[in-house]
């Protein structure tokens, strides 16, 4: 099982084993075959002979590394002479005999040194310099001269030196409006201050700052207490010499007549007089100043000052993990400040960082190690599993744990010699494998229970030799191997056992859906009360069985595979109806069985739920249609029988009405014709009177 790894480890009292406490960095030697350089604490740089099998130290004096000598860098040179990055002492170059040149450190007094003691990385371009990562910056190191260019950050970006000059003569003169300087620990200070004029301010505060804020920091307020200044963010200021964490802002700022108050707060450590690190290059103007220019020229200059602050090249931190000197770009990522790609016909750069609504991006700003792959494609190892990123379409894609990896904590990344990767992760290595067709990527995992020696391994500490053989270090000590070749067979699959309710379908006698053998079997038909399934399956390869890998899908269940590296699923509560069961399983070395295993289930419904059920119900809701069409049918003829006797009692009572109205009207006709009569016969009284017959009979006529 431990097959093909070797393990090389500290051995107390023999001077021939690995030196002690950790392996930093290795480097595999391309101008002496067979030699591999080790980097390890306490000063000493191991050179393992591959060939003989056997490890000789050497070791460096200390000076001023308070980290106990670890080195974390090796490169070599054409004629075999070493340059050793240390963790404190700066850069050391050795002879190809291992003995010391020349040691370069920083001086704060020139600009052509080093910028830091501290160095991560160093990386040789095909112009014969050094690109070195240190703590505090990224330098270009020409060897030839022997000078730094020192390439500045958005963080240790500074302003002019004269500017500064000027801003800190003035701080003492009387064009200060006001000034709150030489701040200590735990203050919170104010300054009330009266502006006669209107125009343009200067403001300059110096305070402390790490990644993404302000511990110590000045603002301004007005009459209404609301800020209209303020000095908040790290990534807006300067950098003020010391320790990287002091920073600076000078700014303009436009004012009208009125009362404002200078504010400045600090936290409970480092600050005037009581410094944790190194303090700034002026200590005196720790706080926040207002000055008010002579006239418009002073304004210009200063203006002007500032625009000469223009770098060639800007990269997002100062404190360097990784450099990788690629085909085309050169790619530096910093310490929680994502990766930079930097353009170098151009001196351009490109910066990549972690946006949490955009997976379009690293899936970390903390990248340990930068990898180029024969591709050109650009590998990171991340604290949130490894990214791959496309640099002629800038995609990225991420992997981590669900993906298989056995932890999201990566330190490395090696290529091998089938386009395989190995990663170094925080639980052991894993081998990366894409499947050619289908692109399904594999990871295989290794623990110290195959022989690695140790699970957990150190950041960058890895090389590949120029005969295919990988070495990875971590604090256990030294871990190599060769590639394995791939076993191309492609694995049987089987599914093994179904459970019914947690209950073996070979277990249950007559009760079982089975009618043969369950791996010859095509289809199983379950109850409806059969509706929690689980199933058992595996690969069928036996070069170390237990890194085969697997996934599953109940094809009307599952929207996707399932990649669980599980040879076992469940289901339950499954609604009655058709799936299919699928499988597919790989090998120990990443090859995958495609095609896959299928078993088709079909699980009934129960009585009420068949098709007859269904007629019966369909018959009844007919029936039931009808008799309620029938009834409203007679409850509309009903309705119309009943609208139509209402109809004509409307028009009888309309018709007795108008008989009604008639009559009264005939009444009135027949009372002014007796009217008319009465007239008539009064008017022949006279004349009738004469003849009483005639009046007798004329009188009973009209009555």
């Amino acid at each position: 099982a431990n097959e093909p790894f070797s393990f090389y480890e500290h051995i107390d009292g023999n001077p021939s084993s690995l030196g002690p406490n950790g392996v930093y960095s290795i480097l595999a030697s391309k101008v002496k075959p067979g030699i591999i350089y080790i980097g390890t604490w306490g000063g000493v740089l191991n050179i393992f002979d591959s060939r003989k099998q056997t490890f000789e130290s050497v070791t460096y004096n200390l000076l001023d590394d308070r980290y106990w000598g670890s080195i974390r860098s090796i490169a070599e040179n054409a004629d075999g002479s070493l340059w050793l990055g240390t963790s404190g002492d700066g850069l050391i170059k050795l002879d190809e005999k291992y003995r010391e040149i020349h040691r370069y450190q920083f001086d704060n007094h020139k600009n052509n040194t080093i910028s830091n003691n501290g160095v991560g990385q160093i990386r040789s371009d095909n112009q014969g310099k050094f690109w070195v990562g240190t703590n505090n910056g990224l330098n270009i190191f020409d060897p030839k001269t022997g000078e730094f260019q020192r390439v500045r950050s958005r963080v240790t970006k500074e302003y002019p030196v004269k500017l500064v000059k000027e801003m800190e003569s003035l701080a003492h003169s009387n064009q200060v409006i006001g000034c709150i300087n030489q701040v200590r620990d735990l203050e919170d200070r104010s300054l009330p201050i009266e502006l006669k004029s209107p125009g343009t301010y200067w403001v300059m505060s110096v305070g402390e700052g790490d990644t993404g804020s302000m511990s110590d920091y000045g603002w301004i307020e007005d009459a209404q207490q609301d800020t209209i200044w303020h000095f908040g963010k790290v990534e807006d200021s300067y950098y003020a010499g010391g320790a990287v964490k002091n920073r600076v802002v000078i700014q303009p700022v436009n004012l009208q007549p009125g009362i404002y108050t200078l504010r400045y707060r600090s936290d409970d450590s480092h600050s005037y007089d009581n410094w944790n690190d190194d303090p700034p290059e002026h200590t005196s103007l720790y706080g926040i100043s207002l000055l008010k220019p002579l006239d418009g020229r002073q304004t210009a200059y200063f203006q002007k000052t500032m625009e000469e602050d223009q770098y060639e090249m800007l990269i997002s931190g100062d404190e360097i993990y990784d450099i990788e000197i690629g085909k085309k770009f050169i790619w530096v990522s910093a310490r929680r400040q994502g990766l930079n790609r930097i353009d170098p016909t151009t001196n351009q750069v490109t910066y990549y960082q972690f946006d949490p609504g955009n997976n379009n991006s690293p899936s970390s700003n903390l990248i340990h190690d930068i990898m180029e792959d024969s591709h050109g494609l650009i590998w990171l190892a991340t604290i949130e599993g490894i990214n791959r990123l496309n640099p002629d379409t800038e995609q990225f894609t991420r992997y981590s744990e669900p993906d298989g990896l056995p932890s999201k904590f990566t330190f490395g990344i090696l290529e091998g010699e089938n386009d395989e990767l190995w990663i170094a992760t925080l639980n052991g290595l894993s081998q990366m494998v894409t499947n050619e067709i289908s692109g399904k990527v594999t990871f295989i995992n290794y623990n110290s229970s195959d022989g690695l020696g140790g699970d957990s391994f150190l950041i960058r500490a890895a090389t590949r030799c120029p005969d295919g053989r990988f070495y990875f270090g971590g604090e256990h000590g030294l871990t190599t191997f060769k590639s394995r070749n791939p076993n191309r067979d492609v694995p049987a699959l089987i599914i093994s056992d179904v459970f019914i309710s947690n209950k073996s379908v070979h277990d249950m006698g007559e009760k079982s859906p089975l009618t043969g053998s369950l791996l010859s079997t095509d289809t199983l038909n379950l109850s409806y009360v059969q509706n929690s399934l689980s199933f058992e399956f595996a690969a069928l390869h036996y070069a170390s069985p237990e890194k085969n890998q697997y996934a599953h899908k109940l094809i009307g269940y599952d929207n996707d595979w399932i990649y669980d590296n599980r040879n076992f699923a469940a289901y339950t509560n499954l609604d009655p109806g058709s799936y299919t069961f699928a499988i597919r399983g790989s090998n120990a070395f990443g090859v995958w069985n495609d095609e896959g295993k299928m078993l088709a289930i079909n699980i009934s419904p129960p009585w009420w739920q068949t098709w007859w059920a269904y007629t019966i119900y369909i018959i009844i809701g007919l029936l039931a249609l009808v008799g309620i069409d029938r009834s409203m049918r007679h409850r509309i003829k009903q309705k119309e029988r009943e609208r139509s006797r209402e109809k004509e009692l409307t028009q009888a009572r309309e018709i007795e009405k108008a008989y009604s109205e008639l009559q009264a009207t005939q009444k009135q006709l027949i009372q002014s014709e007796k009217m008319a009569s009465l007239g008539e016969l009064t008017a022949g009284i006279a004349h009738e009177i004469q003849n009483p017959l005639n009046f007798v009979n004329n009188f009973s006529e009209v009555s």
